[in-house]
């Protein structure tokens, strides 16, 4: 062990360093002690000789000697001088940048086994990335009321409420659940109370929620196939064992689940519009899913994302509606509607189970926050919520044609569009042999956002087709992005 005058000689200050002397000495000190270099009961020289030898001022080595001493490194004694008081575990040593090389290969392992076992969830983290054409699911940000928002969030905070400024009820600001409740009987269908909604940040928190509520490690969940892959990665991280479930122009097909693979405790379903492909749930295979839950015991998560916006007659009635055993939990967010930033949407639990979704909020995020909500909810109150909506329905229906007609004019006989009667996206399938893949990269390089449809699937094969969304795009932003997409298919 090296004498604490010889290891202090080692030090090397670098005056043309922004970093103030006194932080750079501290942290070499600190180095040496915990390194060993300065061993535990060795004096160290008076502050003034080193302030000397490092030509600093005297309070610079005081002001490193304090910070060391406060943090248990150093200790003074009255007339004998400064000593190293902290002894080293032998373990510790292990985490030391030189004990860091020599366990450099279990960490490597360790890493290594960490990132196979996560591999199942890559692609699935949600970045931020600029919202190109013609990324789906993207609202017409620019089409967004900013005085009447900022108009209620005023009004919100004139009011000075107290009660705002501190923690909220656990399952969310009540004037919201209760408009929110309103809002759902009036326009979807959905039989309910204020007391069953609980407000959360964005439906993927919902559905997490859910998760933690109703499942436990090694149960069954079906999921549509082709399906919203970010549901899935939350019930396979609870543990659950998720079994795709084919979807054709009806809907879920229950009749081909996978029974023999076990019984359902969770079925995720989108009747109202499908995601990806964006169809309609018969009536029959809805009262079919209903009867299965009910004899079951299995619980159905509603997906309700986007199906304000139906452009031929009214919004479809919700599953949960027609729900007569308590089976449905409803999801629906505002991020469609309104923004994504807002991070903010809902569910509609079975009376039944209002305390256990409330234990398991607490557990998440016990005190959700208000300003946001307690906006929303007056947005809703005065009106505005509902004419955005009936706004937004029909300008989506105008660049839903857009895209029609562009991808008539730039895409005849490449790619054919679905016809959509609700929503914010569409499925365009490929006529080539192309893969979807393939075609989507190109289009990335090319500046335009456009999902293969094969990254939704599990099991169940479709032809290579791509999810285009419109609803977020301008006129010439969806021309300009049709005709960039054709020069990424091959024709």
């Amino acid at each position: 062990m090296q004498h604490p005058s010889l290891t202090l000689n080692m030090i090397q200050l670098d005056l043309a360093s922004p970093e103030p002397m006194q932080f750079q000495l501290y942290r070499a000190m600190r180095e040496a002690i915990v390194t060993k270099q300065l061993a535990a009961g060795g004096r160290l020289p008076s502050t003034r000789e080193l302030a000397q030898r490092w030509k600093v001022s005297r309070n610079t080595v005081m002001g490193a000697f304090d910070q060391l001493t406060a943090e248990g490194y150093l200790k003074g004694k009255q007339g004998a001088g400064t000593f190293v008081t902290f002894s080293v575990p032998d373990f510790y040593s292990r985490v030391t940048p030189a004990g860091r090389a020599a366990c450099a290969d279990v960490v490597a392992r360790r890493e290594a086994a960490l990132r196979q076992r996560r591999m199942k969830y890559q692609g699935c983290t949600h970045e931020p990335s600029p919202l190109a054409p013609l990324r789906p699911t993207v609202p017409s940000l620019e089409n967004f009321p900013f005085a009447l928002w900022e108009q209620c969030r005023k009004a919100v905070l004139r009011q000075g409420e107290r009660s705002l400024l501190t923690y909220g009820d656990t399952l969310g600001y009540w004037p919201l659940r209760r408009a929110v409740a309103t809002y759902l009987r009036d326009t979807r269908g959905v039989r309910c109370e204020p007391a069953q909604v609980v407000i959360c940040c964005g439906s993927q928190q919902g559905i997490y929620l859910t998760a933690s509520t109703l499942l436990e490690h090694g149960e069954t969940v079906w999921m549509e196939d082709p399906g919203y892959q970010g549901a899935r990665i939350v019930y396979e991280g609870f543990g659950a064992k998720v079994k795709p479930v084919p979807v054709d122009r009806e809907g879920m097909d229950i009749q081909r689940a996978p029974v023999a693979e076990g019984v359902a405790r969770l079925i995720h379903v989108s009747p109202s519009h499908q995601f990806p492909l964006g169809h309609t749930m018969s009536l029959e295979r809805r009262l079919r899913l209903l009867d299965y839950a009910a004899a079951s015991g299995a619980y159905i998560v509603e997906d309700d994302y986007d199906s304000e916006f139906r452009y031929e007659g009214r919004p479809l009635s919700s599953l949960q509606g027609l729900d007569q055993s308590g089976s449905v939990v409803y999801v629906g967010t505002f991020s469609k509607i309104l923004f994504p930033s807002l991070r903010l949407g809902y569910l509609v639990v079975p009376p039944g189970l209002v305390d256990l979704f409330e234990q398991s909020r607490s557990r998440i995020d016990g005190n959700p926050t208000l300003i946001d909500p307690a906006t929303i909810a007056l947005f809703m109150e005065e009106g505005h919520f509902a004419r955005h909506i009936r706004k937004m329905r029909s300008l989506y229906q105008e660049r839903l044609e857009l895209l029609h007609d562009a991808v008539a004019r730039y895409l005849r006989g490449g790619l054919e569009l679905e016809k959509q009667q609700c929503g914010m996206h569409t499925v365009g399938w490929l006529k080539g042999s192309t893969p979807d893949q393939e075609v989507t990269a190109r289009a990335q390089k090319n500046g335009v956002v456009a999902p293969p449809l094969s990254q939704y699937t599990r099991r169940f094969t479709l032809p290579p087709g791509l999810v285009l969304g419109f609803a977020g795009f301008r006129a010439d932003e969806i021309d300009n992005a049709v005709k960039r997409l054709a020069d990424s298919i091959p024709l």
